[in-house]
This record gives structure tokens, C-alpha cells and sequence, in this order.
């Protein structure tokens, strides 16, 4: 039939009707109860559940490519759980679960506004959290491994206090960071080549031995050393000793870095060394010298790797006397900034030497020289003028052996402004002695009066000496000084600063003039009492 008008029963047993409002209303005639409802704007009501007798079970509808209504079979929803390409899966009391073909669980979102991504069973990605405050979670085997805060990014650790924060161990096989063709900052790690950091300003280079270069790529050290590499040298250790050296890797022998000289500071088992080697080849083995030690006793060695004392110098042979700084010894700048220096050595000749030297500008002054051949001491002087076991001082000599018989002066003593002021004097049988006594060197010179009275004061005694209870005559020096003070030197009872006795002393030959004077008082008065017993015919 084209139509049916209301009222109308069909074969069925559903009646068409329609309402007040002019909806068209199929009801079933045996309930009379509405089934389907058409409103004036086509939109359509159904009175209960519907079922489709087509179609997959919990399958989502949708419109097909001819806008016919069709249920999905890839697309599923059980009400609670959807799924794709497979079936739904319930993961739990408060939770809604989207799940994904090939995985256990996909999608999952719990009623507190958690949503989590699960592949496999408890592992996954989750949001946590509120709006305005919430995380990432990353689940393995039900055990969170890492979270993503607003803070950072925490591996192993849920609460991350930097950008990124590794709690445990963590490797790295391979790593980029930066740009290296814009010369920015970069971190570069590799299994084989080991770990590089480099920026605009420089480099550092930790090898896949273990070596560390700054500025420079390591060499090719021994497995033996673990070095850190400059441009300029290297600190080294090893199982016993670390090394300090310029210009110097050890690849199984000691070579050159580049062409220049090496050196090396050596710390081994309570023993300091220091090594020197001239300009070498780079790549080629260098040949050390061992040029000063520091052993565990304490014995500072130079020149040598034997200890004679606390202090062992050892030079080569060298000019006789040599120059300064030329054959070892001490050499220091004193406080005026000229240059001194103690040197010792094997001159040309064989024999030992010590010599003081004062150098000003490009002259040369020696003060002190020692000379073991022969025995000889030279102070102000380089040479002795004759004979042998010598001491000399200011171009003076006093010689045991000497053959010269014409008189010498031996010994002589200088005053400033004033010349020499004494000297011993020998003629190879006799010695003398003297002092200065020129007239030059005296004023207001007058006869000496009242000797014969002061050598009448005079107290001449026999005495033993303490040391050794030996005999001795002479003066008692305060008893001597009460009459010829100039004859003795010293304070009576003097002591020094700890209590000791500052014993007097005295020079008997400032008596020769008073009692050479006394003798001449007495002579006249025996000439005048002759005279006078002469007149009396006496």
C-alpha cells in the first residue's frame, strides 16, 4: 500500500496513529504501547532497548560510505572497556581501558583522572595527577622506572630535583651533545673512542684507556700508567710512584713528545727524584738524568744517587779556581742583591775544592778557597804564593815547608782607612811579630813620667793553672789593670748572657815601654847618687 492514515491496523498487528503535537505514532496493537515515535522534525524515539539482528556483539556503530548505520568489528565497547582489534579487557574496579590488538592492556583511565599507557602486563606510561599539578609515570614489570615532574626528569627516582636526575648506576654507549660544526659546547661518547668534551674555548679527551688529555688528545700511554695530559706535560701514576713530567709519555720506553727538552719530578715509595734530558726529537726515547734526589732518610742528593750525608753535592772537574755557577755548589743572592755562591768540586789539578765567591757585575771576587791537595786555605786569595799546608788571607801566607829564607810576611792584619795595623813575619829560621807603631799613626807624643812608681805598683806572682795544674808567672789581669789598663782586655767577673765567666786577658808588651822608662828613671837616679858619692870621694 502507497500510505496508511491513522488509526489504521496493519497486517502486523501495529497501529499507526499520531498525537496532539503531530507526531506520527506505531504503536503494537496488542499492548497498545508506543513503539516508535516520529517528531515533526523527523527525529525518531524508540520505546525500550533495541536490538540489531545484524552486526557484531558490543561492536560501535557508525555510518558506512553509504550512510548505512553499521556496527564495527575492529572497534568494540563492552560499556566500560573499548578495544581495538581485539576484545575488551576489564583492568579493575575504577578504571576504563582502551585496549590495543597485540598488547594486553592499552589505554587505561581510572576514575581519579589517572591515565596510563600499558604495553604488555604493568609496564607502561601514566598521567598522574590534576590539571595544574601532575606527572608521567613509566612502569616496567609493575616497578616505576622513571617520571617526568615539572621539575625534571627522574630515572629511578620518582621525585627528581634537576632537569635530568639518574639515581644509581647508568651506562652510556653512545652519546652527542651540541654541535660540533658550530663549535658549541659538546659531550661525545663512544665504547671505542672513549669520552669528549668539547667547547669554543677547548677540549678534554678521556680515552677508551683511561688517559685524560686537556687541550690535547693522550698519547699512546703504557697500560701501566693512568695519565692526565696537558699541552705543556703530564701527571702519571702507576702501581708505586706518580710522575710529574714536560714533554714526556711512556708508551713501554720514555719518549719525547715534541722537540724540545724534557723533564720529570718522580714520587716513588717515601723517595723524591728530579730527571733532566736535553732536546730531543718528538717520538724519539729520551735518555734521563737523574740530577737531584730526595731519599726516604732524608739525604738531599745532587749530582749523584749515593748518600755521603744530610747533603751531597757531586759536580764534575772544572776550572781551577773555576768560575761561578760552573761546576755545582750553593749558589743565592743575598740581601745587598748581589750574587754568592759556595762551590765545591775536583778542579783540573785532582784535587778538592771549596770556595766562597762574591760576584759583582762581571767581576769576580773570591773570598774563601779550600784546596784539600797540599792543605791549603786561601781566604781572599786564588792562589798561595809558595810552599804547601798553607793559609793565607788577604794575599798573605802563613806556610809550614817553605823553603823561602828571605824574610816574609806571613801573616797580615788590615784596619779600615789605615792600612795594615800588624803582621807575623817569618825568615825561614825566625818568626816575628809586630804591630803598627808608625809615627804617622800617632799625635801629642810626650816622654813617658812616673814608670818607675807604676812598675813599683806592679804585682808580678807564681801561680798553677787549673786545667792542668802546670806551673805559670806572669800578672793577675785586674791586678795588672789597676796600674797599665792598656795591657789588658776584658772586665773583671764579666759574664755572658747564660752565666758563663768572660775571661780577662793581657798583652805584656805594653810593659816594655814602662819599664823600659822605669829603667831609665833608675838609671839616673844612680847616675845622680854616683855623682854625688863621686864628689864626696866616696
Amino acid at each position: 500500500m502507497s500510505s496508511i492514515s491513522a488509526g489504521t491496523t496493519t497486517t502486523t498487528g501495529y497501529v499507526v496513529t499520531s498525537d496532539t503535537t503531530g507526531s506520527l505514532v506505531l504503536k503494537t496493537g496488542a499492548s497498545d504501547t508506543t513503539a516508535v515515535t516520529i517528531n515533526g522534525s523527523q527525529n525518531v524515539t524508540f520505546a525500550g532497548s533495541q536490538t540489531l539482528s545484524g552486526g557484531t556483539a558490543n561492536g560501535v556503530t557508525y555510518l558506512n560510505g553509504s550512510k548505512v548505520l553499521t556496527s564495527g568489528s575492529a572497534l568494540t565497547f563492552d560499556g566500560t572497556n573499548m578495544a581495538v582489534g581485539t576484545t575488551p579487557t576489564s583492568f579493575g574496579a575504577g578504571y576504563s581501558v582502551l585496549t590495543v590488538q597485540g598488547s594486553t592492556t592499552g589505554f587505561v583511565q581510572a576514575s581519579n583522572g589517572t591515565i596510563v599507557t600499558e604495553v604488555g602486563t604493568y609496564s607502561g606510561i601514566g598521567y598522574t595527577g590534576t590539571r595544574s599539578n601532575h606527572s608521567y609515570g613509566f612502569v616496567v614489570n609493575g616497578s616505576e622506572q622513571m617520571r617526568l615532574t615539572s621539575t625534571g626528569l627522574g630515572i629511578g627516582t620518582s621525585s627528581p630535583s634537576e632537569k635530568l636526575h639518574v639515581a644509581g648506576r647508568s651506562r652510556i654507549q653512545s652519546l652527542y651533545l651540541g654541535e660540533i660544526a658550530s663549535n658549541y659546547d659538546i659531550v661525545q661518547a663512544t665504547s671505542s673512542a672513549g669520552l669528549r668534551l668539547v667547547s669554543s674555548g677547548g677540549s678534554a679527551y678521556l680515552d677508551s684507556s683511561g688517559n685524560l688529555g686537556l687541550g690535547v688528545t693522550p698519547s699512546a700511554w703504557s697500560a701501566t700508567w693512568k695519565a692526565f695530559q696537558t699541552t705543556g706535560g703530564s701527571v702519571v701514576g702507576s702501581t708505586s710512584n706518580i710522575r710529574m713530567a714536560q714533554n714526556w709519555y711512556h708508551d713501554g720506553t720514555s719518549r719525547y713528545v715534541a722537540t724540545r727538552p724534557a723533564s720529570m719530578f718522580v714520587a716513588d715509595d717515601g723517595t723524591f727524584a728530579w730527571y733532566t734530558a736535553a732536546s730531543g726529537t718528538a717520538g724519539n726515547a729520551i735518555s734521563f738524568t737523574q740530577a737531584m734526589t730526595l731519599d726516604a732518610s732524608s739525604n738531599l742528593l745532587v749530582g749523584t744517587t749515593t748518600a755521603r750525608n744530610r747533603l751531597t753535592v757531586v759536580s764534575g772537574a772544572g776550572s781551577n779556581p773555576p768560575a761561578l755557577g760552573t761546576n755545582g755548589g750553593v749558589t743565592f743572592i743575598g740581601g745587598d742583591g748581589v750574587l754568592y755562591g759556595l762551590l765545591t768540586g775536583v778542579s783540573t789539578s785532582g784535587y778538592a775544592w771549596m770556595q766562597a765567591q762574591r760576584v759583582d757585575g762581571t767581576a769576580s771576587a773570591y773570598d774563601i778557597v779550600m784546596q784539600s791537595a797540599g792543605g791549603n786555605l786561601l781566604v781572599g786569595a786564588t792562589s798561595f804564593a809558595d810552599g804547601s799546608n798553607v793559609f793565607r788571607i788577604g794575599g798573605s801566607t802563613i806556610s809550614s815547608g817553605s823553603s823561602v829564607t828571605t824574610t816574609r810576611t806571613r801573616l797580615e792584619f788590615n784596619s779600615l782607612g789605615l792600612g795594615t795595623v800588624g803582621s807575623i813575619s817569618t825568615n825561614g829560621s825566625a818568626t816575628t811579630y809586630s804591630t803598627s807603631s808608625d809615627y804617622r799613626l800617632k799625635n801629642t807624643i810626650a816622654p813617658m813620667a812616673g814608670a818607675l812608681a807604676k812598675v813599683a805598683l806592679l804585682k808580678p806572682c807564681t801561680y798553677k793553672w787549673n786545667a792542668d795544674g802546670s806551673n805559670g808567672e806572669g800578672f793577675i789581669a785586674h791586678e795588672l789593670a789597676e796600674v797599665c789598663p792598656d795591657a789588658v782586655v776584658g772586665i773583671k767577673d764579666a759574664v755572658d748572657e747564660n752565666g758563663n765567666p768572660i775571661h780577662q786577658g793581657i798583652d805584656t808588651s805594653f810593659l816594655v815601654a814602662t819599664v823600659v822608662a822605669a829603667l831609665q828613671e833608675q838609671q839616673a837616679l844612680i847616675q845622680s847618687l854616683k855623682a854625688r858619692l863621686d864628689a864626696a870621694n866616696l
